[in-house]
């Protein structure tokens, strides 16, 4: 703030980080350990946003930098031609370097950007070595389109009387400049003019990087229980770190994760290999780990045609479906039986109706069983066209005919993956999903018993003052287009002489572009420069107050194109 910087969304997660960690050590003084370490979990949450968003502002002021760097360059060369017009290309050379070191310099003390850099000086040299290449890379192009050029039309005509468009562009800019530099007076005022219209789209608008929090209504959404998922858009793992987070929070009986475990890792070529008694054997797609809280969520118990569900997550057993285990020449009567996976044997505590466990399904309206990744990828390969879905696309799901149940610590310790996290919390289970969307980033999708919402943080671009904007453009079309016709009309005589010389209409019009290219590349350079320079002078208490500018690289880019488009159109 003290370079004149300013974010309300950082504001606003530093007030409730030190809101979370106040709490936490009023816990910690009470002697409240579980609700010290879940606030203070909630406090560095809040804090690692408030990172997040300062390292994003840094990137984007860096990024608008580069951009005000890529205009210096080409203005340097312009100046060089209006004000001193050298003939020697040492001299010419020289000049341009001293005018791009200048504006440079003037960047460096009115923008704010290069206060947050510990080494501005890198920034020059980035942006050097990108010119630098970019030059050598056109050079190397040119002449090798021109040496093409005099081979191929070697036979024909004499190519040494061919100018490319390249030369031709060039030769435009020439004329134009030195239209510009022979009319100090009426070229003043219409550059004045350009500037001042570049600071007021500066002053008014502002192109905000905006992330707020959306609450859709989930179409497909199935409000099967009370309470919050947390899953990937593109069902990929999660972190058992924001399992222990969520187990912290609210205690793990109401927590119910799920893992699925493939042999391959990815789920295409998955199988594993399920033994009983007299060495029977079935194979399974997917093994899937889960909790004795999963009946609190999507109650698969419901589905069991013999036995028994699991009474903690540790449990040493195995669920199989009526199919595998009479595979396995197993029935309701051989409950306690051993089932060996991967050596390791589990008693069979329970068989289910596959078409039930089928039919139950999770808040998002999808199995719970594990995503069918081939055929997923094979059904999105033959569609037409592309569709976004309004809120998340909705998967294919294996049947649990080919998947074996195990205890969710047994699957983690082959190495299955987080997928899915069902929680019950006491509390409101939407207000409880919007603050961890706020603080992680991730998706969730909530339910309040009779609709689910998918709660996620959604970063757009927001226009503001766009109305504001609408006088001043129109005027400065007229001022600019004003301007630039009577220039138009007094060069009558000159139009007649580049047509007499053999300048096509074409060309002549191409003179008449640069020339208002020209007055478009200084003005939206010198009216941000203004812009950033008045700003600087607030900040620093002198003389000029109420100004407020964004400093963003969309905002920038924005209004300075939307000043240099202005100018074209007057001039076209």
């Amino acid at each position: 703030q003290s370079g004149g910087i300013e974010s309300k969304k950082a504001e606003r997660f530093q007030a409730n980080a030190e809101k979370e960690i106040a709490r936490a050590e009023s816990a910690l003084s009470s002697h409240r350990y579980g609700e010290f370490k879940a606030q203070l979990e909630r406090g560095w949450g809040y804090a690692g946003k408030v990172y997040r968003e300062i390292f994003s502002q840094i990137s984007s002021l860096m990024t608008g930098i580069l951009f005000y760097l890529f205009l210096i360059a080409p203005s340097a060369y312009f100046l060089e031609r209006i004000l001193f017009a050298h003939r020697k290309i040492g001299h010419r050379v020289l000049s341009i370097a001293s005018i791009f070191l200048v504006g440079f310099l003037l960047l460096w003390v009115v923008h704010p950007a290069f206060r947050l850099t510990q080494s501005p000086a890198v920034v020059l040299i980035a942006f050097v070595l990108i010119a630098l290449s970019t030059l050598v890379t056109a050079v190397v192009l040119n002449r090798f389109d021109r040496s093409m050029r005099r081979q191929f039309h070697s036979s024909l005509f004499d190519s040494s009387r061919e100018e490319t468009g390249t030369a031709g562009f060039a030769r435009s800019f020439e004329f134009g400049i030195q239209n510009i530099r022979n009319r100090p007076y009426r070229s003043a005022m219409t550059g004045l003019t350009v500037v001042l219209v570049t600071f007021a789209l500066l002053s008014f608008l502002s192109v905000s990087p905006d992330r707020s929090t959306t609450r859709i209504v989930h179409p497909k959404g199935e409000p099967v229980y009370k309470g919050f998922l947390a899953r990937n858009k593109d069902w990929g793992p999660l972190t058992y770190a924001l399992q222990e987070s969520l187990e912290t929070a609210y205690g793990d009986k109401n927590l119910a994760g799920r893992l699925w475990f493939f042999s391959d890792g990815g789920g295409d070529f998955s199988q594993i290999d399920l033994f009983a008694k007299e060495d029977l054997q079935t194979t399974v797609t997917a093994l899937v780990g889960m909790e004795a809280e999963e009946t609190e969520a999507t109650h698969p118990e419901r589905a069991l045609v013999a036995g028994e569900w699991f009474n903690t997550s540790r449990d040493n057993g195995v669920l199989l479906s009526e199919t595998s285990a009479r595979l396995l020449g197993l029935d309701k009567r051989d409950l306690g039986q051993m089932v060996r996976v991967y050596g390791e044997p589990l008693s069979l505590i329970g068989i289910f109706d596959a078409d039930q466990m089928n039919s139950l399904h999770d808040l998002d309206g999808e199995s719970t069983a594990p995503v069918n990744f081939v055929l997923q990828r094979r059904l999105m390969a033959q569609r037409e066209t592309f569709e976004r879905p309004d809120t998340i696309e909705e998967y294919v799901h294996h049947s649990w005919e080919n998947c074996a149940i195990v205890p969710f610590e047994f699957a983690r310790s082959l190495g299955g993956s987080l997928r899915s996290i069902a929680v019950t919390p006491e509390e409101d289970p939407l207000e409880e999903a919007i603050s961890w969307t706020e603080r992680t980033d991730l998706t969730f999708l909530a339910s309040d018993g009779k609709e689910v919402r998918l709660i996620s943080y959604l970063g757009r671009s927001r226009i503001n003052a766009t109305a504001e904007l609408f006088f001043p453009i129109l005027l400065s079309l007229l001022v600019i287009g004003g301007s630039l016709m009577g220039s138009l009309k007094d060069r009558e005589r000159e139009i007649s002489i580049y047509h007499s010389v053999g300048l096509s209409p074409k060309q002549i019009s191409l003179l008449f572009l640069a020339e208002t290219s020209v007055y478009a590349l200084l003005g939206g350079l010198f009216g941000s420069l203004l812009g950033f320079a008045l700003m600087k002078a607030q900040v620093l208490g002198i003389g000029v107050v109420g100004l407020n500018l964004n400093y963003t690289a969309g905002s920038c880019l924005f209004a300075t194109g939307l000043s240099m488009a202005t100018v074209m159109l007057a001039g076209a």
